[in-house]
Parts: C-alpha cells; structure tokens; sequence
C-alpha cells in the first residue's frame, strides 16, 4: 500500500514539474515578427501620405496670358529684315519690334487685316485691322511709330491695347489666315485709317497661331 502511494505522488510530481515548464516558455516567448511588421507600416503609411496640389485658379485658365508668337518681317525683296515678339498681357499685347537696313526716319507700324504678305507692294495684307469698324485713330491696328536711326536700326515697344492673342476674340490677331503686322515709309502717327496716308508698305510679316 505504502509503494502504492509513492508511486501516484511521484505521478503527480511528474504532471506539476511539466505544467510549470510549459508556463514558462509561453511567458518567454518573443513578440512574433508579424505584429511588427504590421505596426511599422501602419506607421510608415501615415507618415508618407502625399497629396495631389490643388488645381490651377479657375478664373485665369484659358485667359491666353503669356502666349507668344514671333513675326519674322521681310521686305519688298523678300530679305529678312528684323522681327516683332508679341506677347499676350493682361491689359493688352505687347510689342517689341527690331529692324535693320532701313533709311533714318520715322515709319508708320499697323497692324493688317490679313495674313498675307506678298511681295513687292504687300497689298495681299489688306486695309488696317480693325474689326470694331472704328473711325480712323482709333482703330485697333493703329499703332505707334518705329524710329530708325542713321545706322539703320530701328526699334519700337509698347503695348497695343486693343487686340488680343485670345484665340476666337473679335479683335485677337490670330484670326482665320492670320492677321500681318506692315511698316510704311511715312509715320501716320497712329491716326490714319492705313496706307493712303502712311506711304508705301516696306515690310512686311505674319502674325499666325
């Protein structure tokens, strides 16, 4: 009976010890690489988040500011004799004209109702652009003088306020074909309604999209 007894106590002495072992190593056991994993890219996620820039101001998209174009200006011998840069501005377009090998003096600039310019005379350039049907001096292709010195060179910049480089506007040079940009022998000093008192056209250049 006595052998009985130390045989169940060593049983239980058994089943005890491999209790409290199994309890030790489920206490000891590491965080799994896993949940790591998972909290250092939800971290990783918000620290990166990247926003798209908020669209362009609605209200000047479209407005054709900044738009430029070059005209190359020939004369009645269809030499190259300078250009014209045209810029679309907010309060109108800019011109900046450089010439060369013209005789001193004041020449008339307008701005023509067609994008033709064919040599001698330049006649395929039309009449004054003036889209509003304006009297004369006020028409929109009027504009200021270009003023050659004794070299020869001759420059000219301001801001021609009524056109436009806005494509589909009533007075935008970029009309169907065009529109041309003509200097004359004679200054008209911005106040003739074209050639009958600006003298022979000289030069001329395109103006197209």
């Amino acid at each position: 009976m006595k052998k009985w007894t130390l045989y169940v106590v060593a049983i239980l002495f058994s089943l005890i010890l491999a209790a409290c072992g199994s309890d030790k190593d489920t206490k000891d056991e590491p965080a799994t690489e896993t949940d790591g994993t998972a909290q250092e890219d939800t971290g990783g996620s918000a620290g990166t988040e990247e926003t798209n820039p908020p669209p362009g101001d609605a209200a000047t998209e479209g407005k054709g500011e900044g738009t430029f174009v070059t005209v190359d200006l020939m004369d009645e011998d269809e030499n190259a004799i300078g250009t014209a840069e045209l810029t679309q501005e907010q309060d109108g377009v800019h011109v900046k004209v450089n010439a060369e090998g013209l005789d001193e003096g004041e020449y008339a600039l307008n701005f023509h109702e067609y994008g033709k310019c064919d040599a001698p005379d330049f006649a395929t350039a039309g009449e004054n652009f003036n889209p509003t049907t304006a009297e004369q001096g006020s028409q929109a292709g009027n504009l200021p003088s270009l003023t050659v010195d004794k070299e020869g060179k001759g420059e000219a910049e301001f801001t021609a306020d009524n056109v436009t480089l806005k494509a589909g506007e009533d007075n935008s040079l970029f009309q169907e074909g065009g529109t041309s940009l003509v200097i004359e022998e004679k200054t008209d000093g911005g106040s003739t309604e074209g050639s009958k008192e600006s003298g022979n056209r000289i030069a001329c250049g395109v103006v197209k999209q």
